[in-house]
């Protein structure tokens, strides 16, 4: 069970734990996995889904499989959330591999897309992403370390049998 959102302010020694969830309280007794800052929103992605908290309001929206378009996404256990250059969101998930997706400037989903094994990601669960100046995305996942071509669409695994320590 986790504490959600907490910060340590610079000469503090203690966590000040966040209030305004506002109608998302079942994330304030959740493990927070990765934050991103995005301009005046903060991402928080948890096993329950995606949130958006805006610095000033609290969180206001879940994205995630439970929840109706436009902020429907189709797997709720986020690891990991990058954004590009392009303005493309992408998500690195628990069990669906990568979910590619757009949004509106009213924060709705407009389109999205899942990379899963049957596309050739060597797991269907990625940690982390990050994107190289080729604007290549760079996947740590359960089988080794995939590099995703966006131009391309194709992925490119290593493994241990290219070098990598074990596993």
């Amino acid at each position: 069970m986790g504490h959600g959102l907490a910060s340590l302010l610079p000469g503090e020694d203690s966590l000040q734990f966040y209030q305004q969830y506002n109608e998302y309280p079942t994330l304030q007794s959740k493990s927070i996995i990765h934050l991103l800052e995005d301009g005046k929103y903060i991402w928080a992605a948890s096993n329950i889904g995606l949130y958006l908290v805006d610095k000033n309001k609290g969180v206001v929206q879940k994205y995630a499989s439970d929840v109706p378009s436009p902020y429907y996404l189709p797997q709720s256990d986020v690891y990991f959330l990058h954004r590009d250059q392009q303005q493309t969101y992408w998500a690195g998930t628990n069990t669906n591999g990568l979910i590619r997706f757009q949004l509106d400037e009213q924060m709705r989903v407009t389109n999205y897309q899942q990379y899963d094994k049957d596309d050739g990601l060597p797991s269907s669960v990625i940690y982390a992403i990050i994107e190289d100046e080729k604007e290549r995305l760079w996947l740590s996942t359960n089988n080794g370390i995939s590099c995703f071509d966006k131009k391309m669409q194709d992925f490119q695994n290593f493994s241990r049998q290219d070098g990598l320590s074990q596993l």
